[in-house]
């Protein structure tokens, strides 16, 4: 299989109840000899998706 892993990110949703959150760190994800870059927000198909899973970004984006 062949991807561009520079398009490719990595990105962690934390559960809403915090006790249920098992670490705050993670290690390095890697494709091939690439480590992927973690991200707090990406743009998807059009639609920004935040770690948060709250669509305010994308809200204000359209609004612009």
């Amino acid at each position: 299989m062949k991807f561009n892993t520079k398009k490719t990110v990595c990105m962690v949703f934390n559960p809403k109840v915090s006790r249920k959150i098992v670490a705050n760190n993670f290690p390095a994800f890697t494709a091939g000899d690439e480590k992927l870059k973690f991200v707090d927000r990406f743009k998807y198909l059009g639609s920004i998706i935040t770690e948060d899973l709250k669509d305010d970004d994308d809200i204000e984006r359209e609004l612009k």
